[in-house]
């Protein structure tokens, strides 16, 4: 999963009505890091994607495995960047609560904003 940051905001997807999670809003994901690395490109970051630390989720039947990156939207791509269709939306730290999230999305984005808010920094 990407976690796609413009300033104090996060990329955040709806996922398709059918399937795990449907119609929840979720981060954007991808098979491999090479696949997020050039949906990231297309928002303009170049740089390399931060690795945080795997998530395990346990449903009935199976186990996911979440290997969320990071990226961060540079200041002069930050201002042009728009979403593509109202399956999409950047989301503040304040109003991520009212988005309906899977739970370890959920998780994963409380650390985050827990580890910001100790060091005093904005959400990404």
């Amino acid at each position: 999963m990407l976690i796609l940051c413009n300033g104090d905001t996060v990329l955040l997807e709806r996922r398709p009505p059918a399937g795990i999670w449907g119609g929840l809003w979720s981060l954007p994901e991808a098979t491999d890091d090479a696949t997020l690395a050039a949906y990231a490109a297309r928002f303009g970051v170049l740089s390399p994607l931060t690795a945080l630390p795997s998530i395990v989720h346990t449903f009935t039947h199976f186990q996911l495995t979440i290997e969320p990156r990071l990226a961060a939207l540079s200041s002069s791509a930050a201002t042009a960047i728009a979403v593509a269709d109202a399956n999409q939306a950047w989301v503040s730290a304040d109003d991520v609560q009212a988005y309906g999230l899977p739970a370890p999305v959920r998780r994963i984005l409380d650390k985050l904003q827990s580890a910001t808010q100790a060091d005093l920094l904005p959400f990404c």
